[in-house]
Formats: C-alpha cells, sequence, structure tokens
C-alpha cells in the first residue's frame, strides 16, 4: 500500500511535470505565433510607409521635371512672340518711313506745281500791268 501511494505520487509528480511542460510549450509557441504575427504586421507597415515615400518622391521628380519642361516652353513661346512684335515693330518703322516719304514727294510735288502756278498768274498780272502801264506811259 504504501508502495502503490508512493507509486501514485511518483505518477503524479510526473504528470505535473509533463503537464506543466506541455502547457509551457503551448505558450511558446502561441506567444512565437503572436510575435510573428507582430513582426509581419510591422513588415506589412514598414513595406507600405516605404513604398508610398518612394511614390511620393517618384511623383515629386515627375512633378519637377513638368514643370522644368512648361517653364522652358513659356519662355520660348514667350521669346518667339518677342521676336514677332519686335519684327512687327521694325515692319511698321520701314512702313512709317516709307509712307514719310511718299508724303513729302507727292508734297513737295504738289508745291512746286503750286509755286509754278503762282508764277504764271504772278507774270500774267505782272505782264498786264506793265501793258498798261506802257500804254499809259506813251
Amino acid at each position: 500500500m504504501l508502495a502503490d501511494i508512493w507509486l501514485a505520487s511518483q505518477l503524479y509528480n510526473l504528470y505535473k511535470k509533463k503537464l506543466c511542460f506541455y502547457l509551457k510549450y503551448c505558450l511558446f509557441i502561441f506567444f512565437r505565433k503572436a510575435q510573428k504575427i507582430r513582426e509581419n504586421r510591422a513588415g506589412i507597415t514598414i513595406q507600405r510607409y516605404v513604398r508610398g515615400w518612394m511614390c511620393r518622391r517618384r511623383f515629386l521628380k515627375l512633378r519637377y521635371s513638368i514643370t522644368g519642361i512648361q517653364i522652358y516652353a513659356r519662355g520660348l513661346l514667350a521669346r518667339r512672340c518677342f521676336k514677332n512684335i519686335l519684327n512687327n515693330f521694325k515692319i511698321t518703322i520701314v512702313q512709317r518711313m516709307c509712307r514719310g516719304y511718299l508724303a513729302r514727294q507727292a508734297f513737295n510735288k504738289k508745291l512746286k506745281m503750286i509755286v509754278k502756278c503762282q508764277a504764271t498768274v504772278r507774270g500774267f498780272l505782272a505782264r498786264r500791268l506793265y501793258k498798261r502801264m506802257k500804254v499809259s506811259y506813251f
């Protein structure tokens, strides 16, 4: 009987040790799985932030490139527009000079015609006056 009690206590202790070992093993596996889940979530979070950062960096490079192209294109258009205005201004200067020259020529031609007309009329009047004076004097 004493041997049975001693055997029963030994079996109980052995069972207790095995149960405790099994519970520890189960807890270890449970915590290990939980730790892996946390690590996976942390890895996913890090990947998400890194991918967002990379996409943002790519987007900013693209935006700066586009604005650079726009600046160059707008500058080119402004220079072309200014060149056209300058050419138009040069053309208007040439036109103004040409029209002024033609207007001066026409004015001088009309002035010469007026002077000739006046000289003809004055000569006619002077001859008529001379004839009257000649007739009255003699």
